[in-house]
């Protein structure tokens, strides 16, 4: 009944979406191709929406090596019909029709997989359960739009107050950050099952696995974000060339935002999965307020070097808010015994880190590594079972960089 309704109101809001992309299509664009470009691609869009039940039914049953199955047959079918596209010179309406597909195939295989596995998907009008579904997960899509917007809210400020030059830079920059989002992502995205099973069980219970993910993700994070951090004019001079080096500072206040997106993702998970999703957009809707008043006094004066400062300065507020939202109303856990352990071991292995700076850069990480590892098992940090969970998680980390 819930997939139904689910399914039900998505291809409602679906065709609503695309009633009005049609309108401003037609009043906006003048040349055909162009139009007809966007008609496919906004059916590919919707389509990969309505796939998006199935994905939501194998997270649900904690099966997420289909979610793997259909991410690896969309992507292959997409690589197959871009091929297709390039030779016989299909040109814009051909990468559009290779977008719808890909996610056709994608719609197609989560059904099958959906029938075969799990249930027979039927269809059945139930408004007390679209409007229940409707009014739960407003919260959710609010936030979305928040945080969306808190990504893009520095450009566009930027553009507004400094020169295209300086719009690049940090645009530039800021985009290494926005694509790494996925590692915060895909960690909390494998616990979020655990946390969810928990939810309305002992408060003990849901406090235990916030403090374990907490943990875990601590451990991850503080070494990645060391070393992005040193390593950033090295990373900058990769990816965007030699003349961004100038942006290095950028990269390191971006990092330090990236380090803490980490620990506000987890939390806000932990609000979702405890019914608790309108402290969550009020903690992301806060934090977009102080990125765009900190953006408009900061930007006029420092520039991109002001946008990024404004960046770092509103993640620490949204991790705040949600960390306080979930002592206040989910559970109480001990921040300082989580973090005390494995803030020392990090500190032991910045020191040689520090020192070696100037050296090669993969011996450097690699001492880094080799002390923190230490560190940890000498303090002690690890208990049963969270290793073997954090093996699971940067393996998942790896094959997600693979592909």
């Amino acid at each position: 009944e819930i997939f139904s309704a689910g399914f039900l109101l998505n291809v409602l809001l679906s065709f609503l979406t695309a009633s009005l992309i049609i309108v401003v299509v037609n009043l906006t664009t003048e040349g055909q191709h162009i139009t007809n470009s966007t008609y496919i691609l906004t059916m590919a869009v919707l389509i990969y929406m309505l796939g998006d039940n199935f994905d939501i039914v194998f997270k649900a049953y904690e099966r997420m090596k289909y979610n793997a199955y259909l991410k690896v047959i969309e992507e292959t079918t997409f690589i197959a019909g871009i091929i297709t596209v390039v030779v016989l010179d299909l040109g814009l309406s051909g990468i559009c029709s290779a977008y719808l597909f890909a996610y056709t195939i994608r719609f197609i295989t989560g059904y099958l997989f959906t029938s075969s596995y799990f249930f027979k998907p039927r269809l059945k009008w139930d408004l007390p359960a679209m409007k229940w579904i409707l009014r739960e997960s407003f919260p959710i899509g609010m936030s979305r739009i928040f945080r969306k917007t808190t990504f893009r809210i520095d450009t566009i400020l930027l553009k507004l107050f400094r020169t295209r030059e300086e719009v690049g830079v940090f645009h530039g920059v800021y985009r290494i950050i926005i694509i790494a989002m996925f590692i915060p992502r895909d960690i909390t995205d494998s616990l979020f099952p655990i946390m969810s099973r928990y939810a309305y069980g002992p408060k003990e219970s849901i406090t235990a696995i916030f403090e374990k993910s907490f943990k875990i993700i601590l451990i991850l994070t503080l070494p990645m974000t060391f070393t992005v951090f040193m390593a950033s004019d090295r990373i900058i001079t990769l990816i965007l060339g030699s003349n961004f080096s100038h942006a290095a500072p950028l990269m390191q206040l971006l990092t330090l935002a990236w380090g803490f997106m980490f620990f506000s993702v987890l939390c806000n998970k932990i609000l979702n999965a405890t019914n608790h999703q309108r402290f969550a957009t009020i903690a992301i809707g806060i934090c977009l307020l102080v990125n765009v008043i900190m953006d408009l006094i900061s930007i006029p004066y420092l520039g991109y070097f002001g946008a990024g400062i404004s960046t770092l300065v509103s993640e620490i507020v949204l991790f705040i808010l949600s960390y306080s939202f979930i002592s206040k109303y989910v559970c109480n856990m001990s921040l300082g015994k989580v973090v005390f352990k494995p803030l020392v071991a990090a500190l032991a292995a910045a020191v040689p880190g520090v020192m070696l700076g100037g050296s090669h850069i993969l011996f450097t990480i690699l001492i880094n590594f080799v002390v923190y590892i230490s560190m940890l098992y000498f303090l002690g940090v690890f208990k049963d079972g969270e290793l073997d969970l954090m093996k699971e998680i940067v393996y998942k980390i790896r094959r997600k960089i693979r592909k």
